[in-house]
């Protein structure tokens, strides 16, 4: 878990990560700047309508949906170009279900992976392949700290 309060910004200075994530039907993507040593929670979600047909005629009906990327990425203190990382993902929501006579069933789909790795600073990195994909780029974070 997180302090309160980040200690003062280390020398690494900041880096910017970015991260696509695909499994099925499921997308994910984020670009943001975090402190070196600091870790980012990034969470995005809700519910998405669905048209849904049954005895009763066609309707709408919302599932729950979800991204969530978190990361803790620490440059090496003996090579300035490699970033450890301890990553957390996980995506949810309404995929492809089954049809029954009177309509369509969707199904909720959940996929998670957590791990450590070291990455190039600056190299998209492939860090998970099958059944999902997943790539991570970790680079220096621009001056002036605007995402480009």
């Amino acid at each position: 878990s997180m302090a309160a309060q980040d200690p003062a910004p280390r020398a690494g200075g900041n880096l910017l990560v970015e991260v696509l994530a695909r499994h099925g039907e499921h997308e994910g993507s984020a670009r943001f700047i975090v402190g070196d040593g600091s870790q980012a929670n990034h969470v995005l979600g809700g519910d998405k309508p669905f048209i849904i047909k049954n005895n009763q005629g066609t309707g709408v009906e919302f599932k729950k949906w979800g991204f969530i990327f978190n990361v803790l990425p620490t440059e090496s203190p003996l090579d300035k170009n490699e970033v450890f990382v301890q990553m957390q993902i996980e995506m949810a929501g309404p995929e492809k279900g089954v049809t029954i006579p009177n309509g369509d069933v969707l199904g909720i789909g959940t996929w998670q992976y957590q791990s450590s790795f070291s990455v190039k600073k600056g190299r998209k990195a492939l860090v998970f392949e099958s059944p999902a994909r997943v790539e991570i780029t970790v680079s220096d974070a621009p001056v002036g700290n605007a995402v480009p």
